[in-house]
């Protein structure tokens, strides 16, 4: 008794077809599972990221590299804060202007007489007012700078006097360079 071709295709034609669904339905399925969950738990902990770690609503310094230097700005690739520590820093170009009450400053190491004779007026203050807060002396000295003394390339901070959070250009106050190159 001989079966028919047509059954005989009929026959492989199913067995394929089974076992091409069964792989591709279980990777569908998977991957459609997968992407719901993630979705799911993205959300639910999105929501406590922003409890835990609120936006940055003002933000009036950054730091960042020098990329080109005007006449009176500088282009400078800054970091974006983020208030989410499991979210990408993002970089932006933005133009910081300088103006004449500008502060451009170079933060150095103090000498090590330098700071003793900070530390001895403290220690000074501190036995005269033991009540009163008195600051810590730090163990760096600020120099003045001309604008003439940045290099492209410098890694620099900027402070601003306004919110300059989602500005493309803004006016510094004063810009720290913390030595190095």
């Amino acid at each position: 008794m001989r079966i028919p071709t047509k059954i005989i295709f009929l026959i492989i034609a199913f067995l394929l077809g089974t076992a091409l669904a069964f792989p591709i339905g279980r990777m569908l399925g998977y991957k459609q599972g997968f992407s719901t969950g993630a979705q799911q738990t993205e959300a639910k902990y999105q929501k406590r990221i922003a409890e835990i770690y609120p936006p940055v609503t003002n933000v009036t310094g950054l730091a960042g590299t020098i990329k080109e230097i005007q006449e009176k700005a500088l282009k400078v690739e800054v970091s974006i804060p983020t208030s989410n520590p499991f979210e990408e820093q993002g970089t932006e170009l933005r133009t910081v202007l300088l103006t004449d009450q500008t502060k451009i400053i170079k933060q150095i190491p103090k000498t090590p007489q330098e700071y003793e004779n900070d530390m001895n007026e403290y220690n000074r203050m501190v036995a005269q007012n033991p009540t009163t807060p008195i600051p810590y002396p730090s163990s760096v000295k600020d120099v003045e700078l001309k604008l003439s003394d940045l290099k492209v390339g410098l890694f620099i901070n900027i402070e601003a006097k306004e919110n300059i959070k989602e500005k493309s250009e803004f006016e510094a106050s004063k810009i720290f360079w913390l030595g190095g190159i």
